[in-house]
């Protein structure tokens, strides 16, 4: 377990669209300030806050304006994860540990992953099991 680099990623939403919004009171009433629902006319405004931690250290904690693309989670492994892992665990045998997200295992990510084998293995996520991540715990804490 000491070898073990884990992450994950919480995703919070700031606005969102759920549709319209009905309430019922008279026509005089239509734009009283406690009436008023703000709306967002495009897309869902969101953040996604990645974190990685290991025996040794917390790592970094980024965030990231929406969800994290594929391209963000390449840059976050290159960046972030490769030199926590030369930093904390030199002799090469750091594993690192994320979800089976689809931009963990897309083809670009699994390419890189096997590119840097030789410092970093992946612990590969057995499908259907629940997030036992100890970074998931912190959901609660940053959404009071």
């Amino acid at each position: 377990m000491k070898h073990v680099i884990q992450s994950d990623e919480l995703s919070f939403t700031l606005f969102s669209i759920s549709g319209q919004v009905y309430i019922w009171g008279m026509p005089k009433e239509a734009y009283n300030p406690a009436f008023l629902v703000p709306t967002l006319k495009y897309g869902d405004r969101s953040v996604t806050i990645w974190a990685a931690i290991s025996w040794y250290s917390a790592g970094p904690i980024i965030t990231v304006n929406g969800r994290i693309t594929t391209s963000d989670n390449m840059d976050i492994l290159g960046n972030l994860v490769h030199p926590m892992a030369q930093m904390l665990l030199c002799n090469n045998d750091a594993i690192f540990q994320e979800d089976n997200l689809l931009t963990h295992t897309a083809r670009s990510v699994q390419s890189w992953s096997e590119e840097h084998k030789y410092a970093i293995q992946q612990l590969t996520w057995p499908a259907q099991l629940p997030d036992l991540n100890i970074i998931e715990p912190l959901r609660s804490v940053l959404e009071s």
